[in-house]
């Protein structure tokens, strides 16, 4: 795998789509001061972030990863909200290994060569002080774990971005620890 730092284009990017898949939405509508239109999505506690999923499905959705970072003793979940129904629901998922302390933070879905749709996880292990990259394959309401990807050089991970299979690029969020241990 290839670790690229990511710039803050994706962030722009993915606040650009957001935008524009939510007007296509016909959930309830609030109008802002800007002249901006947002909706309310229904998740459970703690949305970190939302991907448009175009390639899992006949109809586009969107993917939320949840977490209650309050709680580190309590796994956070990933949901998606079908835009043709407008339902929320919580992905089920399978296969992980017991001790995996789940707790998601950025994702990305790509769909591979082979025609399998994954779902790139940031995963934040706070009781064992681990950062880690999870894989999934997603099936129809489920996640299936395939993989787990651990390094020591994965130091505060916020974002992931998939480009090509097994290509994919991070953000960090650079903090003054770690300016001090870089010198």
């Amino acid at each position: 795998m290839s670790f690229v730092l990511f710039s803050k284009f994706r962030s722009s990017l993915i606040i650009g789509l957001f935008l524009l898949v939510l007007t296509a939405c016909k959930v309830p509508r609030l109008q802002l001061n800007n002249g901006f239109q947002h909706s309310k999505i229904e998740t459970k506690a703690g949305p970190e972030d939302i991907v448009l999923d175009t390639v899992s499905s006949d109809f586009p959705s969107l993917i939320i990863s949840c977490d209650s970072r309050r709680i580190p003793e309590k796994a956070g979940f990933i949901q998606a909200m079908d835009l043709k129904t407008e339902k929320v629901k919580t992905l089920e998922r399978k296969n992980e290994p017991q001790n995996l302390n789940f707790h998601p933070h950025g994702i990305d879905v790509v769909k591979l060569i082979d025609g399998s749709t994954k779902l790139y996880v940031v995963n934040h292990n706070e009781l064992a002080n681990e950062q880690s990259i999870l894989i999934y394959k997603i099936e129809k309401d489920c996640l299936i774990f395939e993989a787990q990807l651990i390094d020591k050089q994965l130091v505060s991970p916020n974002d992931v971005a998939v480009m090509l299979q097994e290509i994919f690029s991070l953000e960090t969020n650079f903090t003054k620890e770690m300016q001090k241990s870089a010198h």
